[in-house]
């Protein structure tokens, strides 16, 4: 079961996260548009994020706190 926080914003959470979880693995945009039964592109891009594997490995590295040797 889900926590009630992973739906308090918006009651398309989940609709969300199934779509760029499913474009990161196929990385094809027109299976998640298939998926989401969209007959427009445009609509599935609204759900997803692009998913750039290396932009995502840079962010989270810029946001991991330098270690400071002495």
């Amino acid at each position: 079961m889900f926590p009630p926080a992973a739906f308090d914003r918006h009651p398309d959470n989940l609709r969300h996260s199934f779509a760029t979880d499913f474009l990161r693995e196929t990385h094809n945009i027109r299976l998640v548009q298939k998926a989401l039964s969209h007959s427009n592109l445009a609509t599935p891009q609204i759900y997803t994020h692009i998913v750039d594997e290396k932009l995502e490995e840079a962010l989270e590295s810029f946001r991991q706190p330098a270690t400071v040797t002495a």
